[in-house]
């Protein structure tokens, strides 16, 4: 006779975002005086120059910044918008830093979850805007986007 098996109940981890994994950190410029946050929340440079480019924007009527959907924050197959705007028309926006979108793979990914994000506001807004981190290098760089955008 065996004796009886034994199950192990295994440690629940908190989430890990995979682009807050390794992430080399980005130096702003000194003369920026860039906080790290948007609204409250962790943000990158890239972000908070693009926030505060339309924070000087006569258009942008309304923002909101790390938008989740399809799961509560934190929660297996949650898809984070970087923000939300509303200029007008409703635009989903997503910043890319250059070292994480690189390879093939992620990608693919980023599109499957464009497209989810697409289902979710179809009809509402616009397709979602991918817009890369050397078009933000420098605030007046993304001041001249915003102003070309909305």
């Amino acid at each position: 006779m065996l004796p009886p098996r034994i199950k192990w109940k295994k440690q629940a981890r908190p989430p890990q975002k995979a682009w807050t994994k390794n992430r080399p950190e980005e130096q702003p410029k000194p003369d920026e005086g860039l906080t790290g946050y948007v609204q409250g929340q962790d943000a990158s440079a890239l972000e908070e120059r693009f926030a505060r480019s339309m924070d000087k924007n006569q258009r942008i009527q309304w923002y909101d910044f790390q938008k989740s959907y399809v799961a509560p924050p934190g929660v297996a197959g949650e898809k984070t918008l970087d923000f939300l705007v509303g200029a007008g028309l409703i635009y989903p926006i997503q910043i890319d830093g250059d070292w994480i979108h690189k390879s093939a793979s992620a990608r693919a990914q980023d599109r499957d979850s464009d497209a989810e994000i697409d289902q979710i506001l179809q009809g509402s807004a616009q397709l979602v805007k991918r817009i890369g981190g050397h078009e933000l290098e420098t605030q007046e760089m993304s001041d001249r986007l915003v102003e070309e955008l909305f």
